[in-house]
């Protein structure tokens, strides 16, 4: 190959790899614990570093913002090695909240009031600060009914690490007794308060006690009901339904949205709150700390998180780069739930069909009917295109392209000095014919420096699968006409080759993002894959939007 492009750089690493990461030994942001693999921290976080414009922060371009996993073995290793580390700013979770107190030479209020840090900022000296904001995205989450929180009673479920937090938020909002029901009130538990009561008691007592206070609010702060791992239970049994009703209900988990105890709490008359707004709203205050400016748009970053919360959805890396005025979105559907992306689409834009978070993020769409060539058409208002095409291109602000695939490639190109975006529909017909290289050319001709602009390749078939005929393989230069295993038919690396013709053309290798090891063919439950279903595959979509921003 004449190039040399590892694709999607990782976004969870243990520590052993990432200390081999060339973002180790350049500024960075973490989140740390024993197993963060499948932490939402990075989703959330990177593409507000995207969107910090050049003297935003201290550092130049974006800041990666990468999980690591710390085995409890190493962890004396990454203390050691976080002290003159290039980290500007790291996320705790468990089991460390504790341990990494003694690295931070300063406590904010609520860390010293906790004990436990959640955040550590590298200060201007090079010391690390400790801070928690967990309290913080706990009254973020509880925005909505904090008027009617003073003086009253609250039952929070769990003692572990979360609930220290919730407590200091509670009393910070002015709840007047607060039952915390643990499993086995003989473990200490160190939280205390001065302005409210607090009792503890186990499981088997709490109803009884809920009958004579008439608690307002019940939080849960245990993992019952994580997907994955207590999927189903709530720490409410089905006899003690009654005692939820009509109360304020708060759980902090956040994966699935619609929990087993949201569901109880709705189930009696209740007002259900997930546990994604407190993501967000920790995440927003450790920001803060770092920049010295919390997220844009809180309202819209719910809707974000929610989306991916409840569909299977991919984003560039770059996703939420800044632009004149504003920044660039893109989002991957993949084959959730079975959708058929073909009929979310009509000749207004969406139809009926759309999910709303979709809809709410991407109001307005353009999208076209694909024919496998190399036009590309110039758009500037949503609906389906006046002429069939396999890429749209626009310099329109708050409008979305979308291109359809199940194989194919979808490549989107976004320019962050001009705002010029462009999505591509690129199979082996349309990457021969030169799809890619002709959106380049328009991209120069409107004014974008290629060593600038940004690229995504969305999952498509793998080299591994694409098995084609003697008479397809000539139309490919021979470097991407591989011999694969056994088979006796040449095979194509379509992914090679359109990242060849960008690269041939000036875009530089890191500035495009893809999966290189994604391949519909072969993981065709995730993907919609026309080789795997024939007729009966279905359709996924990639968006892109370049938006305005505002301030909130």
């Amino acid at each position: 190959m004449k190039f040399l492009h590892k694709g999607t750089l990782p976004i969870h690493l243990r520590f052993s790899e990432f200390l081999d990461d060339s973002r180790a030994t350049k500024p960075h942001a973490l989140v740390v614990g024993e197993d963060v693999s499948y932490s939402y921290s990075p989703l959330l976080q990177q593409p507000h570093w995207n969107g910090l414009h050049h003297g935003e922060w201290q550092g130049n371009g974006a800041c990666p913002y990468i999980a690591v996993s710390v085995p409890k073995s190493d962890i004396e290793s990454f203390q050691n090695w976080l002290h003159t580390s290039p980290t500007v700013g790291c996320n705790i979770t468990l089991p460390y909240k504790q341990t990494m107190v003694d690295l931070a030479t300063s406590l904010s209020s609520d860390a010293e009031r906790l004990g436990v840090v959640n955040t550590l900022k590298r200060e201007s000296n090079g010391s690390m600060s400790g801070h928690n904001t967990d309290p913080e995205g706990v009254k973020y989450a509880l925005r909505s009914v904090a008027d009617r929180l003073h003086g009253v009673n609250a039952v929070v479920f769990g003692g572990g690490g979360a609930s220290s937090s919730i407590c200091l938020a509670l009393e910070q909002l002015g709840v007047s007794k607060l039952l915390i029901v643990r499993r086995d009130v003989s473990v200490p538990w160190e939280f205390d308060s001065t302005q409210c009561t607090i009792e503890q008691v186990e499981y088997d007592q709490w109803a009884s006690w809920t009958s004579l206070h008439q608690p307002a609010l019940f939080v849960n702060a245990t993992p019952l009901g994580l997907k994955g791992h207590y999927d189903g239970q709530s720490p409410v049994k089905d006899h003690e339904l009654s005692l939820l009703r009509e109360a304020i209900g708060f759980d902090v988990v956040y994966n699935p949205m619609a929990t087993p105890f949201l569901a109880q709490i709705q189930s009696q008359n209740g007002y259900a709150i997930g546990g994604i707004d407190m993501l967000i709203g920790q995440a927003s205050a450790s920001f803060a700390l770092w920049t010295g400016s919390p997220f844009k748009e809180l309202e819209r970053v719910g809707h974000r998180m929610a989306l991916h919360a409840t569909w299977d959805a991919i984003e560039p890396q770059w996703s939420g780069l800044a632009n004149p005025g504003g920044h660039v979105e893109a989002l991957f559907v993949p084959r959730n739930r079975d959708a058929d992306t073909r009929r979310w689409l009509g000749e207004e834009g969406w139809t009926d069909e759309v999910p709303e978070l979709v809809q709410t993020l991407y109001p307005k769409v353009a999208w076209c009917d694909q024919v496998h060539g190399s036009d590309l058409v110039h758009v500037t208002q949503a609906g389906k295109c006046s002429m069939p095409c396999d890429g749209l291109w626009t310099m329109e602000r708050n409008l979305s392209l979308a291109i359809r695939v199940a194989d194919c490639a979808a490549v989107l190109l976004a320019d962050p000095k001009t705002g010029w975006i462009a999505a591509l529909h690129a199979g082996w017909r349309g990457a021969v014919a030169g799809i890619l290289p002709q959106a380049l050319k328009i991209a120069t001709e409107q004014g974008v420096d290629l060593r600038e602009l940004r690229g995504w390749l969305s999952p498509c078939i793998g080299a591994a699968a694409f098995e084609v005929g003697p008479e397809v393989a000539a139309q490919f230069p021979d470097e991407f006409v591989l011999k694969w295993g056994t088979s006796t038919h040449p095979h194509v690396d379509l992914k090679a080759f359109l990242v060849h013709q960008a690269v041939d053309a000036g875009v530089e290798p890191s500035n495009i993002d893809l999966d290189w090891d994604a391949c519909t063919r072969t993981e065709s439950e995730r993907y919609w894959s026309y080789r795997a279903l024939g007729e009966d595959a279905g359709r996924m979509v990639a968006l892109l939007q370049s938006r305005d921003t505002y301030e909130g």
